[in-house]
């Protein structure tokens, strides 16, 4: 009867752990195009970032430039898997202004760590967010997201979850906004 009942919740956990790791695969889905907003809006006005000296920055004096505008986390798994390709992204693009803003309660100096020294991610400047302002102001809730903003100020892309940035057609669609 004992070996029963073991080889019967041996089967449970098996069952159990295969529909997790479906879930976790469909959970883990990597983006790989902008979604266009269903209403326009443009970057909201005191959208204040802080650069790696604590300087606030508004997000705004980069208006007349092709802005990719990419929140994340140290902590966060899925943010980490997609800095590389963002790093990328900047390398082939050296005309888009990229800002990778992080969300977390790091300090500038464990960020500038973890981007630059751990994972020799070179291109990236080092962002912060303080109390989650800027992400709020985007209506962001959850990391990672990224916001394609274009030469006036206007949102005409967005991304909830990681994204490939290698993919074609995110770079088409980078490509077509910085050859306007």
């Amino acid at each position: 009867m004992k070996r029963i009942f073991l080889f019967s919740l041996l089967a449970l956990f098996i069952t159990l752990g295969k529909s997790f790791d479906t879930w976790a695969a469909q959970s883990d889905a990597i983006a790989v195009q902008f979604t266009k907003p269903a209403i326009q809006h443009s970057m909201p006005k005191n959208a204040v970032f802080y650069d790696e000296k604590g300087t606030a920055v508004d997000l705004n004096t980069f208006k007349g430039n092709v802005i990719l505008l990419n929140f994340w986390k140290a902590t966060c798994r899925k943010c980490l898997v997609e800095l590389p390709s963002l790093n990328r992204l900047q390398e082939r693009f050296p005309k888009l202004v990229i800002i990778a803003v992080s969300e977390g309660d790091e300090p500038a100096e464990q960020i500038e760590n973890v981007l630059h020294k751990e994972r020799r991610l070179g291109s990236i400047k080092v962002a912060t967010d303080k109390g989650q302002a800027l992400l709020k102001a985007f209506d962001g809730e959850k990391v990672p997201q990224t916001r394609l903003i274009d030469q006036n100020g206007d949102v005409v892309g967005f991304i909830k979850g990681a994204a490939d940035f290698d993919a074609d057609a995110i770079t088409e669609q980078i490509s077509s906004l910085l050859n306007k």
